[in-house]
This record gives C-alpha cells, structure tokens and sequence, in this order.
C-alpha cells in the first residue's frame, strides 16, 4: 500500500469516529428530517454532509473535519448556509436563493458540539440538488410566476423541464392553455398553442401584464389580441 494511501486512511479514521458518534446522538432527529450523515469532501478537506437516501435532496448543514490528529471536535468547524426557498407553481417546485454561509468553530466538549450540530440541522433548509425534477433553476421563472399571481392567484400553475429550459403552464377560467417558456435570457408565451408573445426573460411584469390584458379581452367576451 502506497505512503500516501496510509496517510489518507488514517486521516478519516477521526472524521468516521464524528460521524458514528452524529448517528448514535442525533438519530432521531436524523429520521425526522429524512437525513443520513455520510463522508465527504467539504472545500477540500475531510468532512461531513447529510443527504437523503437518493441524494436527492440536502440540509445547507455541513461540518469540516480538518482537525484529523485527534477524535475530538476541537477546530472542526459547523457550518450552515443560509438559504431562502420559494415556491413555484402548485406541483412542489422550489427556486433556492443562496446567501453568504454562517460558520461556527467546534469545542473539544462532544456533548456540547453535537448540540450544536444538532440545532443548525434543524434551522437549517432542505435544499434540491440542481438535478432535482422539481428545482427551478430559473430566477426568471420564479418572478414571471410571482408576478402573475397578481393577474390569477387562484389558477393552478404547473412547472416542467425543457430540454433546455423551464416552463410554466396553467389553465385560465375560460379553458385557454398558457405556456411560459423560460430559455436562457427569452420568455416565449403561447395560448392554446399558438405563439402569443416573445420577450427577455427579466420582463416579468410586462409579460404578466400583457397576459392579464388578454384575460381581461376574454372576460369581456373578446377573443385573442
């Protein structure tokens, strides 16, 4: 076994036994968040992440391991990004807006550093991977939706992958299909199918508010603008 194998394995040793004391201390509270702790590289260095089964989804909560001379907690560090979550339509979409993270240096005291990890587990998001089914990646869609529901609060909003975007959709009180098609800087509209309006992406109060125009026409008995 390579020198450098040796020392790689040695230095872990330390970041397991952390991480076999976070199962047996914070079990229950890992269940109920739907967590498992496991090893991993934290800004390039030894450390601890907790992940749901599929790694899927993950708590802003981590823990850098760099002291890895001794089994204590002495000089690891607990940290935990601060992380807004927006809904996006009604089919359980987030958009995530990330801001600077919080860190806090880790005592020799287990019990205390364990409680510790324990609280930023708790205030801390559940955040989507990028790859989530259900992670809105786009800010654009996020506002374009947040503006409508101004125009139609009550209307059931869905959200969807492109092959190269994100879409929004939602049926309107008079059985028009909309579709709001979010790809890199545009914002493609259609109405029942048909292409109703091109515009940059960042417009989200002009593109609601010329939908809401068209809603407006239909409610009083017009057809398309």
């Amino acid at each position: 076994m390579k020198f450098e194998t040796i020392i790689g394995i040695a230095m872990k040793i330390p970041t397991q036994t952390r991480l076999s004391q976070i199962k047996e201390a914070l079990g229950p509270t890992l269940k109920s968040l739907g967590l498992r702790p496991r090893l991993c590289d934290v800004r390039g260095g030894p450390g601890i992440r907790f992940h749901d089964d599929e790694r899927q989804v993950w708590s802003s909560a981590m823990i850098m391991t760099f002291n890895t001379r001794s089994y204590s907690w002495d000089e690891c560090i607990l940290c935990w990004g601060k992380i807004e979550s927006f809904e996006v339509g009604d089919n359980g979409w987030k958009f995530f807006c990330e801001y600077a993270p919080e860190e806090d240096t880790l005592g020799k005291d287990a019990k205390w550093a364990l409680a510790q990890i324990k609280a930023a587990l708790r205030a801390s998001n559940l955040v989507y991977y990028k790859d989530h089914p259900r992670r809105a990646t786009s800010f654009d869609l996020y506002c374009v939706y947040d503006e409508l529901l101004k125009v139609r609060e009550f209307a059931t909003y869905t959200c969807s992958k492109l092959e190269d975007g994100e879409r929004l959709s939602f049926e309107d009180e008079f059985g028009h299909e909309w579709t709001i098609d979010i790809k890199q800087d545009q914002a493609t509209i259609s109405l029942d199918g048909e292409l109703f309006l091109v515009r940059p992406a960042k417009k989200h109060e002009h593109i609601a508010r010329q939908i809401g125009k068209q809603l407006e026409a239909f409610s009083a008995g017009g057809l398309k603008l």
